[in-house]
């Protein structure tokens, strides 16, 4: 057993106190078993509160100076070495930043850069919880317009929140909730934001029409991706998105 099993509370503590002196640190390998400690340690942590085991809520959560350094070391190693050594680290990275909830004002843009980070270099065991943690960000505060205003940064989310889908089985699973819930926001924000007055209407039809359809949560979501996608290329394609909503057929296929 670990020793965070044990003494999870001190061990974290300890960690969170290391962090100014690993900063220095030029070892990657050091760096990232420092890294995925916390981040294991986090997880250990929440998933006892999540079980009714502890009552510390969100006492124990990152805040926003440990996740700037953090960010400091990624920047850092990122910038001196390009190869795959450094996927444990990002993944690690993002365990933590996981549990950083946005408890103070002026946290968009670190958050920002930080998601960039994750969107960019995380890997398909790492996905759901990278869109948990924009889902948690979401009901937080309004940091939409700041994810559909960037198409690329947009078009990373639709793409992971599809492959997800695609690759959870037939039926939406309790995983599938967060993503299902970052998709509908981030449509009706973008939608809001068109420019073109005349594809507006029609999206909101095609809104209205797929709250009507009789869809399971899955495939709802799955032509919310579609009409996500259409969007970013600023010209509605109906023939696609009625392959998914009109037809119901088998989203996973048609992808």
């Amino acid at each position: 057993r670990r020793f965070y099993e044990h003494f999870p509370f001190e061990f974290l503590l300890a960690l969170c106190d290391m962090c100014k002196y690993v900063r220095n640190c030029s070892d990657l390998t050091t760096v990232t078993h420092y890294i995925q400690d916390m981040g294991d340690a986090f997880t250990y942590i929440h998933t006892r509160n999540s079980m009714g085991l502890s009552a510390t809520e969100d006492v124990f959560r990152p805040g926003t100076q440990l996740i700037l350094s953090i960010l400091e070391i990624w920047e850092h190693f990122s910038k001196c070495d390009k190869s795959e050594r450094l996927n444990p680290l990002v993944e690690g990275i993002i365990q933590v930043c996981e549990h950083w909830l946005p408890v103070c004002a002026g946290s968009q843009d670190l958050w920002i850069r930080t998601l960039d980070v994750a969107l960019e270099y995380s890997k398909q065991g790492t996905s759901d919880g990278v869109l948990k943690w924009v889902s948690l960000w979401l009901k937080s505060d309004n940091f939409a317009h700041a994810l559909v205003s960037d198409c690329k940064r947009l078009n990373r989310i639709v793409d992971m929140a599809r492959d997800v889908l695609c690759c959870g089985g037939g039926c939406a699973s309790e995983k599938d909730a967060s993503i299902i819930d970052v998709l509908h926001v981030l449509l009706n924000q973008a939608v809001e934001e068109t420019l073109n007055e005349e594809l507006k209407p029609k999206y909101q039809k095609a809104m209205r029409s797929l709250k009507k359809k009789s869809l399971t949560d899955k495939q709802r979501a799955l032509a919310t991706t579609v009409l996500l996608q259409e969007l970013l290329l600023k010209k509605a394609k109906p023939h696609l998105f009625g392959m998914y909503v009109n037809t119901c057929v088998n989203v996973e296929q048609a992808i």
